[in-house]
């Protein structure tokens, strides 16, 4: 039986891109996915990185800390990303 996923297609740096197509697949295409695991402290510090980054300058905005997996109040992330890739051709 067939799996069909909706997914966000991004757009390739390499070649030209034609607007009204991207970001669509057609019969024949074919994409690679990447897909890509980080434990949930990684997860956790670009979560709060991206809020705080979100909310400069907002007087409104609830204050935040970026929490860091570095020890000794250091600031920053030790990651490993798990990549796995995988191509497909769009079928009908």
């Amino acid at each position: 039986k067939d799996a069909r996923y909706p997914l966000a297609l991004g757009s390739s740096d390499t070649r030209t891109t034609f607007n009204d197509s991207t970001g669509f697949a057609f019969v024949g295409d074919t994409i690679t996915l990447k897909w890509a695991a980080i434990d949930r402290s990684v997860f956790n510090f670009y979560s709060t990185l991206e809020y705080s980054l979100g909310t400069v300058g907002n007087p409104f905005a609830t204050p935040i800390n970026a929490q860091s997996n570095i020890s000794n109040g250091a600031l920053g992330i030790w990651a490993a990303y798990s990549p796995t890739f995988t191509t497909i051709v769009v079928k009908e």
